[in-house]
């Protein structure tokens, strides 16, 4: 189901329904843009990737969210299936965003031919972040709570009173002024004072100024009737007043819940999932869960950690299909690949159990919502032929690395992918490492451990945070030495000589160090959040 600011106020009852109901929840995006300006590396730690891509999440938005949902009936499912087009709101001024597009993406989603680009600027729905939709709460809620008289004050400290010109308006004027005198002593029925000008009715408020003051229990409710602004002035009883106060504000939350969007739907989605711990799966979805968290729920922290925490509170239970599709041997593994293997094609030897029944039928991939029903089509299917499939849970690919997963369970520790290799993280000074000291390390790696058939290389570069990598089979790894291997130990004292070898938890915090100087100019140890990305 497409779902835009049109037709959300039926989507999102029906969206709620299916969701109560539910067992499995696909998930994907299309965004305006996804290269980092800093170059990501196959040999990047989960915590240099999520620094060099945080700030892709802050400039790009999320032109699609799909979602799509599996409700169980018997070894059947029905799937419903929600793609909500999401443009960036002001709500009004209220609240400064932009972001930016980029050409390669934009051109790759025109030439799919999956989004409305039209209907994206046009009828997509507002969104927000926490912070966001505090400042619009705040908003709403204090600009339109003020005491309709406070605003109506005699004049500001130094301002000179409203003086009228026009005899004839000044005698109108003053005819109505002694009309509310009068109407003041007995205030039975609204009283009611219309005029075109504004400064007609502040001269008004300015003449009765101590009068409507004093009275606490007297209403004003203004109004623009075509051309002219009413004031209605109402006399009332202290329950009626009350009455009116409650009515008022849950006008305002009216008010609030329609700038919210999107956002609205968000707040009471994600408890369901929360609560009820429905898997939430995604396809090398790293970069879809660090969208979502920022730009729905709140901005994700400098620190990696809290960040890795911040998205596991999001989504408390989580797999990516492409980490649970590198356990057997498929080939490519493209989404579009797995799906069309394990259900599009009748000649597959790779077969699954499971029939479904479709809220949305076309298949269309690099669509939010349909890539979110093949990501849970193709999740079934994986489930049941990866042996232990649980211990895959909330571990997520990281794009390209041969190296580590991120471990959203584990606040400290990431996944490494080979965990019986050898990994180092030599510090080197920059400009330190002469290519023959790079040949004789080289060298040194193969004699060291040839008698376990490994032939280990030294990286022939110095990577941008300055960590020397070691090469098996062309491959990168980072594992922790074992202090017992006579060969790893002979590597590791040679390398000693020449470089400040460290731990991995070491190294990461020198390179938030690094990134934090690089955004703020100065260390700060608590991690504040990210605002000038």
């Amino acid at each position: 189901m497409e779902v835009t600011k049109h037709n959300f106020s039926e989507a999102a009852p029906a969206f709620l329904s299916a969701l109560e109901k539910c067992t499995l929840i696909g998930m994907d995006i299309e965004c305006s843009g996804i290269t980092s300006e800093n170059p990501v590396q196959r040999t990047d730690t989960p915590m240099e990737y999520y620094y060099k891509i945080l700030p892709v999440a802050v400039r790009f938005k999320i032109i699609q969210l799909g979602f799509s949902l599996f409700v169980p009936e018997g070894d059947s499912f029905e799937v419903h299936t929600f793609y909500f087009y999401l443009f960036p709101s002001t709500a009004g001024d209220k609240i400064a965003q932009n972001f930016g597009m980029e050409v390669s993406s934009i051109e790759f989603l025109k030439n799919c031919g999956t989004i409305d680009f039209n209907k994206w600027i046009k009828d997509g729905l507002a969104s927000f972040p926490e912070h966001h939709r505090a400042t619009l709460r705040n908003f709403i809620f204090e600009k339109k709570t003020v005491n309709l008289f406070e605003k109506l004050e005699l004049k500001e400290e130094g301002a000179e009173p409203v003086k009228i010109h026009n005899d004839e308006e000044r005698a109108r004027m003053d005819s109505r002024i002694k009309d509310f005198e009068e109407w003041i002593k007995a205030p039975e029925e609204p009283f009611v004072i219309e005029e075109p000008r504004p400064f007609l009715l502040r001269y008004f408020i300015e003449q009765n100024n101590e009068m409507i003051k004093n009275k606490s229990r007297l209403i004003l409710k203004d109004e623009k009737i075509g051309q002219m602004i009413r004031y209605t002035f109402t006399f009332v009883t202290e329950d009626s007043k009350k009455e009116a106060e409650t009515q008022r504000k849950e006008k305002l939350e009216e008010t609030y819940e329609a700038e919210l969007g999107f956002s609205s739907l968000w707040e009471k989605m994600k408890v369901i999932w929360q609560e009820k711990k429905i898997p939430v799966v995604g396809h090398n979805s790293i970069v879809d869960l660090i969208f979502v968290t920022s730009q729905l729920e709140k901005q994700l922290p400098v620190n990696y950690f809290d960040a890795k925490s911040l998205i596991s509170s999001v989504f408390p239970v989580f797999y990516d299909t492409k980490i649970l599709a590198s356990e057997i041997d498929l080939g490519n593994l493209s989404l579009s690949e797995l799906h069309e293997k394990l259900f599009r094609n009748p000649e597959s030897p790779i077969k699954t159990k499971f029939t479904f029944k479709y809220s949305e039928n076309e298949v269309a991939y690099h669509n939010a919502g349909l890539d979110a029903q093949a990501t849970g089509q193709v999740f079934l299917g994986l489930k049941e032929k990866v042996p232990h499939f649980e211990k895959f849970t909330n571990l997520v690919k990281i794009y390209t690395n041969k190296i580590f997963h991120i471990n959203l369970a584990e606040k400290t520790k990431d996944h490494i992918i080979s965990p019986d290799l050898l990994v180092l993280y030599p510090i080197v000074p920059q400009g330190a490492v002469k290519d023959d000291e790079l040949i004789k390390l080289k060298n040194i790696a193969f004699d060291s451990v040839r008698n376990h058939n490994k032939l280990l290389e030294a990286n022939n570069r110095v990577s941008e945070h300055r960590a020397l990598f070691l090469l098996s089979n062309n491959k990168v790894y980072i594992l922790e030495l074992d202090k017992n291997d006579k060969a790893k130990d002979l590597l590791m004292k040679e390398l000693e000589k020449k470089f400040d070898i460290v731990p991995l938890q070491t190294h990461y915090e020198r390179v938030a160090k690094e990134f934090e100087e690089k955004v703020y100019g100065q260390t700060n140890s608590k991690y504040p959040f990210l605002t000038r990305l």
